[in-house]
């Protein structure tokens, strides 16, 4: 029986995402703390691939305004997981490594992005930009797309295919994030950062809508959000 959290998501409310990235996540790994942000995203990424968990969509359906998510200890357990899933595990992983990350919520789809110039624990401070970026999120979500696409032509931050760590393949394929894949059906991590940049980047209809960015730390440590139960 799949475990999900208790409540589910209310895809209307792209800010209550935050809520099902859990505190003390099934353990991954911790990468060294003598390589810098971007080295340790890709660390964990690639850490996540070598788990080999594929890609499952069974829990969501674009006429629902609900959506069930599971809990990282089913997804270890299932060794499955849809992109919102897997890209709340891959935040609360960074989280632990001190990665500041933002949920990036898109219309049936869900990225993340990685600052690569200032970590969790500088949250609150002004360095590097991060007191521009911190006020984004005074209503607790940034709705403003050439705020995200600034950021990622600076290269200030990193956009992350968060399904390109799992296995597709025999009809699982996702609408996004499916370019590029080597034999064992995974996107390397460059090309996860490629998939993402362009879904956030390209003006096509063919991309999905883009809805809301969420900072985490924001989210955390100024508005005091609670996680699931």
């Amino acid at each position: 029986m799949t475990r999900c959290w208790a409540n589910p998501w209310s895809i209307a409310e792209p800010r209550a995402l935050a809520r099902f990235v859990p505190i003390a996540p099934p353990f991954i790994g911790i990468p060294s703390t003598n390589i810098g942000p971007y080295e340790k995203a890709k660390w964990l990424y690639e850490k996540f691939s070598e788990k080999h968990w594929d890609y499952a969509t069974e829990l969501w359906s674009p006429d629902s305004p609900t959506q069930y998510i599971r809990h990282p200890d089913q997804i270890a357990r299932d060794r499955q997981g849809t992109c919102v899933d897997l890209a709340l595990y891959y935040c609360a992983a960074c989280r632990e490594a001190k990665v500041l990350s933002w949920l990036v919520v898109l219309e049936g789809h869900v990225l993340v992005m990685l600052c690569v110039v200032y970590s969790w624990d500088e949250y609150n401070r002004n360095v590097n930009g991060r007191g521009g970026d911190r006020d984004l999120f005074n209503d607790g979500q940034l709705t403003d797309i050439t705020e995200v696409r600034r950021r990622l032509e600076e290269k200030r931050f990193i956009a992350v295919e968060c399904t390109g760590f799992a296995v597709v393949g025999g009809g699982n394929e996702p609408a996004y994030g499916n370019p590029k894949r080597n034999e064992q059906g995974l996107l390397s991590f460059n090309d996860a950062l490629d998939c993402a940049k362009k879904l956030l980047c390209a003006d096509s209809q063919e991309t999905p809508r883009f809805r809301a960015a969420i900072d985490l730390a924001v989210a955390f440590e100024d508005h005091m959000i609670q996680e699931e139960e």
